[in-house]
Formats: C-alpha cells, structure tokens, sequence
C-alpha cells in the first residue's frame, strides 16, 4: 500500500460512522485528557497555598526551629514556631483559588510575618511601642510592607509583624517548588528582628 492510499484509509476511517467503535474510543481518550489539563488548572489553583505552607514548615524545622502550633481552614493557614527565647509565626491566606483569578492576576497569597521576643518588662515595651506607633499615624496596618507590633501579656512576649502580597508563580511550577519560598520569608524575619531589637533596645 501507497503512503497515498495509507492517508486516504486514515482519512476516511476519521470522517466515517460516527458510532465506529475506533472513533468513539479516540474521542474517549481526547475527553480524558482534556480532563485532566481541566483539573491540574483548578486543583493547581486550589491547593499551592497548602503545598507553600509545607514547605515553609519543612525549611524552619530543617533550620532547627520547633512547630508548636498549627491551624488551618483550608483557606487560611497558620504556624507558629519556637527557638530559645525567639518565636515566629507564619500565616497564608490564599487569594486566588479561583482558576480564572489565578490564571488572570497570579496565584496570589497574603503572608503575614511575625517574629517575637521574650520581655523582662513588657508592659513598658509596649507603651513604649504604642506611643511610637500614634506618632508615626500608620493609616492602614494591612497594607504590604507596614510593620506593627503586638505583646502577649501571658507569655511575655512582643512581636513585630509585616504584611506581604506574595505570587506564588514566582515559586511555584505547577506544584512543584522553583524557587524557595521560604528564602524570602527569612528575608522578612531578619528585618523584623533588627527592627523589633532596635525598639526593645530603646
């Protein structure tokens, strides 16, 4: 048989019966696949925020921090972590676990840093803290990049914290990681504990 008559055969075979068995199992298959392309799209969107928060987890533990407390909704993710007398807490917010909203503005996710200090006198610290924060009249302490400060009476601890609106695009190939998230966050965490040590200082 001639490539010519083979094209023809494959030709015809394709635009025949549409109840042929062959040409109800190929669509079958392209049904399949289009599927699945369908379902990485949503279930990427969905679930990054939970695949960061892993990573994030993983990192600070491998860096000898301890997880002490964990909380999620699906949606929100919270971690805290303790090392001597420092703690930090990381949460994430996803923003964008709608496919279209994710494929139009990024995987977006809000990231609040928090990195805290134990106080002999905290009360003091946060007056301190507190009269600082009037006079610098902070219009909005959601915004990206505001760093505020907040005390547990209990614990003795004072904490300085930022907002930051992260694309986890950046990070992120599907959901596997391309670039640490967490080297980032560290980033935010060493700013932070100059920052905080600087007002506990005065």
């Amino acid at each position: 048989m001639t490539m010519e008559s083979t094209e023809k055969s494959h030709t015809g075979s394709s635009s025949g019966n549409p109840n042929d068995p062959e040409v109800l199992e190929n669509r079958f298959v392209e049904l399949v696949a289009e599927s699945w392309k369908r379902w990485n799209i949503w279930e990427h969107a969905r679930r990054v925020d939970d695949v960061a928060l892993g990573a994030v987890i993983a990192s600070y533990v491998d860096s000898g921090w301890q997880l002490i407390d964990l909380e999620s909704d699906g949606q929100s993710h919270m971690c805290r972590f303790q090392s001597g007398e420092h703690r930090l807490a990381v949460s994430i917010i996803a923003l964008s676990e709608d496919p279209v909203r994710a494929k139009a503005q990024g995987r977006l996710v809000q990231v609040t840093v928090a990195y805290g200090q134990r106080v002999r006198d905290l009360g003091r610290v946060m007056s301190t803290i507190k009269q600082e924060m009037k006079s610098s009249m902070i219009s909005n302490a959601a915004e990206p990049g505001v760093i505020t400060f907040d005390g547990d009476m209990s614990t003795g601890y004072v904490y300085a914290q930022v907002n930051l609106l992260l694309n986890l695009d950046d990070y992120f190939d599907g959901l596997v990681q391309t670039s640490p998230i967490s080297r980032d966050l560290y980033a935010a965490v060493h700013s932070l504990s100059r920052y905080l040590s600087g007002r506990i200082g005065a």
